[in-house]
Order: C-alpha cells, then structure tokens, then sequence
C-alpha cells in the first residue's frame, strides 16, 4: 500500500516563506513536513498547524497537534478525526500578537491500519512587526581622553544595522562605528576613546533595518564635554547670617569639570583653623554656602575655603567674622591697642596682639602683599621700595588701618 503523508506548518506574514523540510521512513509511510509563514488575520499574526494528504489508501490515521512556548513542554492542541479519504487536509489556527516568540511544536500521526506511530518536532518565530523605538541613552562612564555612550531599545529580532559618529562641535566626524547586529539585545555599549580633555563633542546614532525598509530607522543626535584634569579654583567669599552661636559662610567654586572635585572650610578661634566641614562633593561651577554651628558668642573666628580633585588643589584667602548674642558687624576703627605699626631700616614692622589678617596697600591703593599673622608676634616685611604705605589689619572683629614710612 502506497501512502505519501504530508505535515505542514503555517504561521505569520504574506508573501515571506521559510521553509525547512524533512523526511523520514517510518509505520505512516514517507512523511514530509514543512514550514510556512502567510499573512496574518485581523491585523493579528497567526500561526497555522496541520497536515496535508494526498494519494492515501491506508485504512486511515488521526493527526494529534501538541505546542507550547518553552522548549521540551508540551500542551494539547488539537487532534484530527480518523481521515480515511485519499485527499484532504487538516489545520489549526494559532492567534498571536507576539513578535518574535518562538513556538514549540510535536506532531504525532498515528497508522489505524498499524497502530504505528510517527513524531516529528518543529518550531517557528513570529515574524517582527515592530520599529526601532530608542527606549533610552546615556553616558555610562566619562572621563577626560574617553566616554561610554549606551542605548536601549525596545524589543525586535531582524538584523539591524547601527551606525554612531563622533566629532568635536562643529567639525567632521573623526569616530565611526558602523556594525550589523545579528543577535540583538535590547542595549548596546560603546567606547569612544582618544578624545580631548575639557571639549564640547557631538554624536549622532542611528538604527535602521537594511532588509525592511518597512520598518523605519532611528535616528538621535545629542552632545556632551568630556571632563578636565585641570585643579579647581576655589575663592572665599564672606560671612553671611553671623549669630551669637553659628554663621554661615561662602565660597565660589569651580571644579573645572572633574567628576570628583570636593570642598570644605576650615575655621577656628586661631588663624591655624583648628576645625574642619569636611568634604563635600562639587559638581557645578558657583556659590557655595558652608554652615558652621556650635560657635562661641562674641568670639572671633577665622576660617579659609578649599576644593581637590585627583589633578590638584586649592585654597582661597583666609578671612574672618565675629560671633555676637545678636548680629555681628564689622565696625573700621583705628587702635594702637590692637595692632602696632612702625618704619624701620629694614621695612616696617607689624605687632599684632591677636590673631591678625594684614593687607599692606601703595599709597595709590593698590594691593601690594596679604598675610596672616599670629597674635603676639612681631615680623617685618622687607624689600618694599621707599613710599608711604598703608596697613590694613582685620582683628577681633575689627578693622584697624595704619600708615608707615619706607625710607
């Protein structure tokens, strides 16, 4: 008895067919299978399983379909009645909105004639119907000579095409990565090297399909500045919101672009600035304000702001405030009490009786040297050119300006 058996498989999408076959010698005679992909149902993909036969003469057989998404499980489907016609056809429609889901499949056909069995497994993917949608983006890591540029985008399985450029503001691309992108994940990591410290840069991306056009492309253009190995520059400001126990005090900082600049102000009743902030993290080029609590009422306090970074450091200029049961102001006086100033072969000499800032100006005004100076201690500033200048000291909370003769 002559008996040709043919199992067939339909699943989504007109006009694309991937077809797989396979033969073998088994109880139901030759036994043929195949893989199709036709168009969909209601906007909606749907997968076709069954069997076609032509030519039969046996005494009959019953086709029973099992599928499931998960490989090696395997739930009912569908069975066929026993077909006993020459010709015909059987088939089961599997409606799916998925793409990209990958269907399991047994078929098992069973010779009423023989009792005989035949198996055979298959699988088919759900062709994709959806776009390149840029889910999200952004500089992973940065650094000075280099960035890390990562997307993510929402799940497709067609080969796709990315290309990323690269350049300075403004100029060519210097960095082009184009690759295909058989095994698609749903994020990519790419390293730009061999950039340039502190510089503007700009990128452009884009994702398209080479073999469906249908599916559009993504496009995404944006820019960043790598950071700088440069110190940062840091200034004090001055003493805001004083009160008889805290103040407040502020210092312009400017990381120059580091990732990992920091600062603190160091304060205390002495100019070594005994007392510390601690370091705080900054990221932005500005003003910053430093809280200093638990301070002693009618004291006075100096304090200096600082900033690093792992390419150096610096510090601004010690400055000082004083604390009051109510406001502190900061009233010019002149006293012999508080600061003596004298001419001498050698220059002019200073005595300060507390812990003193002096500022010595030209009788022009204009600012010749700035110090800090320890209470009790006499020192005197040489090498100044013969004139008349002018001392300024900031002490107790006060300020006391003198005049000295250079001969």
């Amino acid at each position: 008895m002559k008996k040709l058996l043919t199992l067939l498989f339909v699943g989504a999408l007109i006009a694309l067919a991937l077809t797989h076959s396979a033969k073998a010698e088994n109880s139901t005679g030759n036994v043929s299978s195949g893989l199709y992909v036709s168009d969909v149902i209601n906007q909606s993909t749907v997968i076709r399983a069954g069997f076609n036969w032509w030519e039969s003469d046996s005494g009959g057989f019953i086709g029973v379909i099992y599928y499931d998404t998960v490989p090696g499980r395997y739930q009912y489907l569908a069975d066929s009645s026993v077909f006993t016609a020459k010709d015909g056809s059987f088939y089961v429609n599997i409606p799916t909105n998925k793409s990209c889901m990958v269907y399991y499949f047994k078929f098992i056909v069973i010779d009423k004639l023989t009792g005989k069995k035949s198996t055979e497994h298959r699988m088919i993917t759900t062709p994709n119907k959806e776009k390149a949608v840029l889910l999200g983006f952004n500089l992973s890591q940065i650094g000075f000579n280099f960035a890390e540029v990562q997307f993510s985008f929402n799940e497709f399985c067609d080969y796709a095409d990315f290309e990323l450029k690269c350049s300075e503001s403004g100029k060519l691309p210097f960095i082009t990565i184009t690759r295909g992108q058989d095994d698609y994940k749903t994020s990519l990591k790419k390293l730009l090297s061999n950039l340039d410290p502190n510089t503007e840069y700009s990128i452009s991306f884009r994702l398209f399909f080479p073999h469906r056009s249908d599916l559009g492309e993504t496009i995404i253009a944006w820019g960043f500045r790598t950071l700088s190995n440069l110190p940062p520059v840091v200034e004090s400001n001055s003493a805001i919101d004083v009160k008889n126990e805290s103040a407040t005090v502020t210092a312009w900082i400017d990381p120059r672009n580091t990732w990992n600049s920091e600062s603190e102000v160091r304060y205390g009743e002495h100019i070594t600035l005994e007392q510390k902030t601690g370091w705080t993290p900054v990221q932005q080029k500005g003003n910053y304000g430093f809280y200093l609590p638990n301070l002693k009422p009618n004291t006075v306090y100096f304090w200096n702001s600082f900033a690093r970074n792992d390419y150096g450091n610096d510090n601004g200029e010690t400055k000082m405030f004083k604390t009051n049961e109510f406001a502190t102001a900061v009233t010019e006086i002149t006293s012999d009490d508080l600061l003596q100033v004298s001419s001498c072969p050698a220059g002019i000499r200073i005595y300060p009786e507390k812990d003193a800032i002096v500022e010595i100006y030209s009788i022009t005004g204009q600012k010749v040297l700035t110090t800090n100076l320890r209470g009790g201690e006499a020192k005197i500033f040489s090498s100044l050119t013969p004139g008349v200048y002018i001392v300024k000291s900031f002490i107790e909370g006060y300020t006391v300006t003198k005049k000295s003769i250079v001969n």
